[in-house]
């Protein structure tokens, strides 16, 4: 084997099989227009976030064919094979991408609200929110298991229901990408009277409030209506809210992010 050949075609692989390339452009576009705006983030943090963000990658890499599998499996087992698809009636895919999104939106919410509800879940999604300077990295300070279990409760059920073409699913995981990292940018946003029809970082940042009578609202990743809807949408505020978990406590480094759901912690469910 020609391992030069071997490594570049795993690399090839990797960034075909995984968002690497749009988190990639996404996090180089919101980084330079906080730089612009002159907003100030630690770079430490940025860089724990990014090499956070590559073990993410790495699992999503890993888990890909396993959560492609089990949407198969469940296909076949249980003799479903849709008849409907979204492509057929939207041919232009950049709309089908956003319906798609407004249906995954509301599963997303669902989950999102359990995961702050259901203690296993809050130990895992805690490392996401024990952010305490939200900046266009901050998406990627999650843990490695927190993709794998929304990909299982979310998209896969989803895509049993509504199944889209791949030229779709890649639309999706662009406009997706654009607006995760765009919420999490350290940036002074907000789309006034239409804040709730699309997420924003002034909006978003709410919910990373360390203050729970704050965090318990804004839970949709991409359209505030479905908070509207539940009633847990709170408007952005004028004054930057303080961000982190409600106990105060700091996971500082790589290794307290990856290994925090496996032991013992003081961490409050928000």
């Amino acid at each position: 084997m020609n391992f030069p050949s071997a490594l570049i075609d795993a690399l090839r692989q990797f960034v075909s099989h995984t968002p690497l390339a749009l988190w990639a452009i996404a996090i180089a576009v919101f980084t330079a227009a906080e730089l612009v705006t002159r907003q100030r983030v630690p770079w430490q943090r940025r860089v724990v976030n990014l090499v956070n963000g590559s073990v993410v990658l790495l699992v999503i890499f890993v888990a890909g064919p396993l959560v492609a599998g089990t949407l198969h499996w469940l296909q076949g087992s249980l003799g479903y094979r849709p008849s409907f698809l979204l492509d057929r009636y939207v041919p232009f895919a950049p709309l089908a991408a956003l319906i798609f999104l407004l249906a995954y939106d509301l599963g997303y919410y669902g989950f999102h609200r359990l995961q702050h509800a259901a203690p296993l879940l809050w130990r895992v999604h805690a490392v996401h929110h024990s952010e305490t300077d939200l900046n266009a990295t901050s998406y990627v300070r999650q843990h490695f298991l927190e993709n794998v279990l929304q990909s299982f409760a979310v998209m896969v059920p989803l895509l049993m229901v509504v199944p889209v073409t791949p030229r779709t699913l890649a639309w999706v995981a662009l406009i997706s990408a654009m607006a995760q990292f765009f919420a999490h940018a350290a940036l002074p946003i907000h789309f006034g009277p239409l804040s709730a029809l699309f997420i924003s970082p002034r909006l978003h940042r709410i919910h990373h409030s360390a203050d729970r009578a704050e965090s318990d609202s804004n839970y949709a990743s991409m359209f505030p209506l479905w908070d509207v809807v539940f009633r847990t949408y709170r408007p952005p505020s004028p004054r930057p809210e303080r961000t982190g978990l409600h106990s105060n406590e700091r996971l500082l480094g790589i290794w307290p992010l990856l290994s925090s759901p496996f032991r013992r912690r003081r961490t409050t469910m928000a």
